[in-house]
């Protein structure tokens, strides 16, 4: 059985093991986990802001060239870099922030 359930004065806990979610608590004071996660009572929960998409990764220069000027590279995944930087016959490997020094260095 995943939850290991306690008795103690009437109040009832349940405590999960490592890596499992814990949902349920006995109505003592302080009690109640679950109030933060689905919001006050009778509200619906709130949504997560919604990331823009990164944009379309570029295959030229100059497409890379406007997206640097815009600042819009930085969105860019670090699959698009090092194929955009690996068709330019430059070293791709190492962290985003490396791979968007060596696009700046290029543009």
């Amino acid at each position: 059985r995943a939850a290991d359930e306690e008795e103690d004065g009437g109040e009832r806990h349940r405590s999960y093991r490592r890596g499992e979610r814990w949902h349920e608590s006995g109505g003592g004071a302080g009690g109640g986990g679950e109030e933060g996660a689905e919001g006050l009572e009778g509200e619906p929960p709130r949504a997560r802001a919604r990331r823009e998409a990164a944009p379309a990764a570029p295959t030229t220069l100059e497409e890379m060239r406007e997206l640097v000027t815009s600042g819009e590279f930085e969105r860019l995944t670090v699959p698009a870099l090092r194929d955009w930087l690996k068709a330019q016959g430059i070293v791709a490997s190492g962290k985003k922030s490396d791979l968007v020094d060596r696009v700046r260095a290029v543009v």
